[in-house]
């Protein structure tokens, strides 16, 4: 389960802040700000225009677009892991082995 770190909230639209313990942000984390976003736009109703990711390690942040792209991708994915959810299968090994490392469901997965 995710929370939201940081959520701004103007008479016009929201702003959502990430913190992470990280220099760079990855595409992971902007998908989590992309999918924080969707969220707040719905609870709050109103649009969602930029993300901040804000990066403990480096003191900075880095603005993030919140665009269609990034709403269509958050929903894809949804929708994959909807599929593995209900048909039951595991999906296949990433390409990027290293991030098995530091995977937390690296002890289940049979293909690593």
């Amino acid at each position: 389960m995710g929370i939201i770190d940081e959520v701004v909230v103007t008479p016009y639209q929201v702003i959502v802040v990430d913190y992470k313990m990280a220099s760079w942000a990855g595409e992971n984390h902007q998908m989590q700000l992309a999918a924080y976003a969707i969220l707040a736009s719905e609870a709050f109703s109103l649009p969602v225009h930029d993300g901040y990711i804000y990066l403990l390690n480096t003191k900075r942040f880095e603005k993030m677009p919140i665009d269609e792209a990034f709403r269509n991708s958050v929903l894809e994915t949804v929708s994959l892991i909807d599929q593995i959810r209900f048909q039951e299968y595991m999906p296949p090994p990433t390409h990027q082995r290293n991030k098995c490392a530091t995977c937390e469901f690296r002890r289940f997965c049979n293909d690593v």
